[in-house]
């Protein structure tokens, strides 16, 4: 009890605190009755009474815990005497009558046995003192020969306690412990020498761990496997221990280096583990099935060997699975690009409403001589596609008759290495779908297509008689590196803030457009590309609209130079001086003959190439003259004798497209306090071919000079 609780802190000298404390102190020890007591500041506390009955009550329940369990044992190792050979004649006391060395005898707790030189029979006197000598005490002999047991429940390691490291774990038997894990060492394996058959072993082991629920375990060693292992890929595996069959070699556990193949063949049957060529999976599908079962994250490299045939489709859980390298899907070597692959992923020709392989969530695959044809009965089917920060890698890979032949999206990345991709984006009835071809990306894709400085198509892929060669969209970027595209409606789409860097590849003959950006995309093309000239043409090069974009450095360096308005790609302060009689260049450009001949790609109309010059005239000697020569062909204005002091003279070289090779120059010129002067006139460069445009100034008398302080350069409608 408290009588005044002040609720006043520890280490209060009131008197009325320390008349508490006196009496709850008294309370805690003289109390026989309660079990607790309330101290000054409200806490409860046990009586030092209520202990007692506490602990009186524990010690009570754990002598009959204790004896409950001895009963049982003892119960339990009479048992094991009579299996064991020894015989149970009870406890020790006068007249036990005993007639065979395995009889025992209990006392004090002790089991005691008749010594060898003991003679039989013989009657106990109940006198131990005296007749104690004629007996020995079984003692751990008793215990080993229980530990031993392995036919009974309660025998071997089910005696032995076993209890897991870590806060809340609790005692079990070792043998629960021993059972979470089965080893393939426990079965009639014969010599693990890697030479002697342990098929027999091997799929007693298997049998086992399926049936518990158990992980199989495979200590070092080679198990040679002759035949198909039932239910292999059902049951988990652990340990360094190695599997071959032939020259196949599987790690249940593989290395980070180790490869482990699952072969696939139409000549396969249901159930296979498919861990050799002679024992095949049917299916894709099952291939694929069986590799979550060593995941979650596969290590080392994992292939799915496809023999020569026609293929029914497989998808990957759409949950992903990890892996810490590319999974390999591959068909037989066929020698690399071109050579057109015999594993072939269809379900029919034409019109198959869905996809040939499917991935997402991360998984990684290289897909290496394989065909994929027919996925294109809807303008979602695709031949191979990868979705959410997956990875696809194509080796070889063709690609026919399907609405997309490979496609990433969503963040993934798609890298096409050879291959030939052919007649895509068409429905069956050979109408072009409004978006499909040969490779797209789509939604934040990274995209490589051919190989970066090859310096040679003759190892990139090849794409031809598509809807579309590349489709690109909605924040894609890449590169597109040594292609080739051939007689495809549109070569390369960059739809949506997409980029393409473009080096080294050949365009030819596009029905409709060989690179076409719009919204807002970019796309660099470096001097290496080739579009096709002649027979060879495409019909515009370059379409670009919708504030799409390609750095003006393409065009100062000979390049091209795709606009949608005018727009200055040149602003130099040139401070040149020229006194020559002979023309001199002030700036040289190659305009690429197929781009500048094409129609224009905005609403200006027609293309053409504007410039401003700034500059002073000195000297009355004679004439001051400035040229525009596109082709062959001149234009001037010139500047008499006593013209001197600053002007500008602004040109434009325009390009019309009806009729093709027809173009029209124009020069106006004025001078400070003069009145303008223009020039015009028309030339017919038929644009076939890269035609050089030159700005060129000269003087009549070299005491004379034209100085430029600076020029613009401006292009519209490309």
């Amino acid at each position: 009890m408290t009588t005044y609780n002040t609720g006043n802190p520890l280490g209060s000298a009131a008197v009325k605190d320390l008349y508490d404390n006196a009496e709850n102190f008294d309370s805690a020890l003289n109390d026989p009755a309660a079990d607790s007591w309330t101290d000054r500041l409200g806490r409860v506390r046990k009586t030092w009474s209520g202990m007692e009955r506490q602990f009186t009550g524990f010690m009570d329940e754990s002598n009959q815990t204790f004896s409950s369990f001895m009963q049982g044992s003892q119960e339990a190792f009479a048992e094991f005497l009579v299996s064991s050979g020894y015989q149970d004649i009870g406890d020790y006391g006068p007249g036990i009558v005993i007639t065979a060395r395995n009889q025992v005898f209990w006392r004090d707790g002790e089991l005691y046995r008749v010594a060898a030189d003991t003679p039989l029979p013989y009657t106990t006197t109940g006198d131990w003192l005296s007749e104690g000598g004629s007996f020995v005490s079984v003692g751990d002999a008793s215990l080993r020969q229980e530990l031993a047991n392995v036919s009974g429940a309660l025998g071997g390691a089910a005696m032995v306690g076993y209890k897991a490291a870590g806060l809340g774990t609790h005692v079990r038997p070792a043998s629960e412990r021993f059972d979470d894990v089965v080893s393939v060492r426990n079965y009639p394996l014969g010599s693990v020498d890697g030479v002697t058959s342990n098929q027999l072993g091997i799929e007693m082991a298997v049998n086992a761990a399926l049936a518990q629920g158990a992980i199989l375990n495979w200590p070092v060693g080679i198990y040679i496997s002759t035949d198909s292992i039932p239910h292999f890929h059902l049951v988990r595996h652990s340990g360094p221990g190695v599997i071959k069959r032939g020259g196949d070699v599987f790690r249940p556990t593989p290395l980070f280096d180790s490869l482990n193949t699952i072969y696939v063949s139409n000549a396969g049957q249901a159930g296979n583990d498919g861990l050799s060529a002679d024992k095949p999976v049917l299916t894709l599908q099952e291939a694929i099935d069986i590799l979550p079962n060593y995941g979650p994250v596969l290590q080392g490299y994992w292939r799915i060997q496809l023999a020569a045939g026609t293929y029914a489709r497989g998808r990957f859980s759409d949950e992903g699975l990890l892996s810490a390298r590319p999974i390999e899907i591959r068909g037989p070597d066929v020698g690399g690009h071109p050579n057109v692959p015999t594993a072939v992923l269809s379900e029919g020709a034409n019109g198959v409403v869905a996809s040939g392989l499917v991935f997402r969530q991360y998984t990684r695959v290289k897909v290496k001589d394989i065909k994929v044809v027919g996925w294109n009965g809807s303008s979602s089917a695709q031949g191979i596609t990868a979705g959410n920060y997956s990875e696809i890698y194509t080796d070889n890979v063709h690609a026919s008759n399907c609405t997309w032949g490979v496609s990433g999206g969503d963040h993934s990345l798609v890298d096409v290495k050879g291959g030939i991709f052919e007649g895509n984006g068409y429905q069956p009835n050979g109408v072009a779908y409004t978006a499909g071809g040969g490779v797209r990306g789509l939604f934040h894709a990274k995209f490589a297509i051919g190989l970066q400085n090859a310096g040679t198509l003759s190892g990139g892929p090849i794409f031809r008689n598509n809807a579309y060669g590349v489709w690109a969209q909605e924040h894609n970027n890449g590169h597109l590196d040594w292609v080739t595209f051939e007689d495809n409606g549109t070569h390369v789409r960059l739809n949506i803030l997409s980029r393409l860097n473009m080096d080294g590849s050949s365009l030819k003959r596009a029905e409709a457009v060989a690179v076409w950006a719009e919204a807002g995309s970019m796309v660099s093309v470096s001097n290496a590309t080739v579009f096709g000239t002649g027979a060879d043409a495409n019909r515009i090069n370059f379409l670009a609209n919708g504030s799409s974009y390609v750095p003006p450095t393409s065009l100062l360096n000979n390049g091209i130079l795709p606009a949608t308005s005018a727009r200055c790609v040149a602003r130099v302060i040139s401070n040149q001086t020229i006194n020559s009689i002979a023309p001199t260049i002030l700036r040289q450009l190659s305009l690429r003959g197929q781009l500048w001949r094409d129609g224009a790609a905005s609403n200006s109309g027609m293309k053409s190439l504007r410039y401003r010059l700034y500059g002073t005239l000195g000297g009355t000697t004679g004439y001051k003259r400035i040229q525009s020569r596109f082709g062959s062909t001149p234009l001037s204005v010139t500047f008499t004798s006593s013209e001197t002091g600053l002007f500008v003279l602004e040109g434009r070289l325009m390009l019309n497209t009806n009729p093709v090779g027809s173009q029209l120059q124009i020069l106006e010129a004025t001078r400070s306090g003069a009145a303008m002067r223009i020039a015009s006139g028309t030339t017919s460069e038929a644009m076939t071919a890269d035609t050089v445009f030159n700005i060129e100034a000269l003087v009549e008398n070299v005491a004379d000079s034209i100085f430029i302080s600076a020029y613009e350069i401006y292009v519209d409608g490309l």
